[in-house]
This record gives C-alpha cells, structure tokens and sequence, in this order.
C-alpha cells in the first residue's frame, strides 16, 4: 500500500511537471498575459469619469455624440491638449470627439504602449516566447504611429483593437468601412510579408 501510494503523489508530481512544462514553452508562464493588471482603457475611463476641468465634472463618455461634440468645440487649445495627455484611452475612442482629437490622443495612446513593450521585450522575467512577442507589438505600434496615419480607435487591451481612417473623414461625402476578420488583432491588422492578405497602409 504505501509503494501504491508512492507512485500515485509520483505519476501526479509528473503530470504537473508536464503541464508547466507545456505552460512555459507556450508562453504562458510569460507577465505579457497581464492577469492582475487592469484593461488600459478601463482604467482611463474610471480616470475620467472622477476627473474634472476648468473646476467642472467631465462629460459622460458614453453620453450623446451631438452633446460631446459641444464640449469639445468649447474648449480651448490647451484643455483639449490637457485631456489628450490625460486620458488618450478614452478621448481617443470617444464618439463625439473630433476625428483629429482622436488621431493625436490615439498617437500618444501608441506611444506609451510601445513604451511599455518595449520595457517588456527585454524583461527577462518573460519567456522568450513573451518577449518576442512584446517585441512584435512594440514594432507594430511604431508602425501605427508613422507619419501621416490617422488612427480613429485604439485599445492595447488583450490583442488590441485598431480602425484606421485613410482619406479626410470631416470633410468626406461618402464614407465607407472595410471590416476584417473576426480573428484580426493589432498585430495581423498589418503584415511585412505576404501585404495582400489583410489590410495594409501605404503611403
């Protein structure tokens, strides 16, 4: 009996060795899945539901488009720099805020993302599989933040989320939306090999 014991906390004691095994080479074990970490933009949004300007409560960013525009229309050059700087999350992927506010707040949103993978492609608490990932989105959203795009939302959440606007969309007559694939990510959004099979940028 206790020989059958013995090999019964053995056969467990491998499985479980196995499984980490199979975590760590699938990347699993890496920080880049951020568990305890808060959505980016979840916590911008909280930032900006208990913030305030000019002494005033920020509008309800999920407010009417129409009454967002009238707040934004009213501010000054430096309010509107204050609230990019402050919440790019949120102003950046807010209806309501003009398409120009959003491509600079979606342009600082980019950058401090690709800070923050660039920290973690060479964090060697990370598996090289999670850095070399981190490295791949750092190259991505430097990608995104080239001169001349016009990034209408983004969120670094998960996979990240991208739209791009190509054209002037204030001033356009006609619009249209392309929609990927289900399974397009920030980083499948855009290839550098093979560009025709999936939406890519030129310039």
């Amino acid at each position: 009996m206790p020989w059958t014991n013995s090999a019964t906390v053995w056969r467990a004691l491998l499985a479980l060795a196995v499984v980490f095994v199979m975590l760590a080479t699938t990347g699993w074990t890496a920080i880049r899945s951020h568990r305890g970490d808060p959505d980016p933009r979840s916590a911008s949004l909280n930032a900006w539901l208990h913030g305030s300007l000019a002494g005033h409560r920020l509008p309800d960013p999920n407010g009417p488009p129409a009454a967002l525009s009238r707040f934004f229309a009213s501010l000054t050059g430096g309010q509107l720099d204050y609230l990019v700087n402050r919440y790019p999350l949120v102003v950046g992927n807010l209806n309501g805020a003009p398409a120009p506010l959003r491509y600079r707040a979606n342009r600082v949103a980019l950058g401090r993302a690709r800070a923050i993978e660039e920290k973690r492609a060479h964090d060697q608490r990370l598996t090289p599989l999670g850095r070399g990932e981190a490295n791949r989105r750092m190259h991505r959203f430097t990608s995104l933040m080239r001169e001349g795009r016009q990034i209408l939302a983004f969120n670094p959440a998960g996979a990240g989320r991208v739209a791009e606007v190509f054209g002037d969309l204030p001033h356009a007559d006609r619009v249209s939306v392309v929609v990927p694939g289900v399974d397009t990510t920030a980083l499948t959004y855009e290839k550098t090999a093979r560009s025709y099979t999936c939406l890519l940028y030129t310039s």
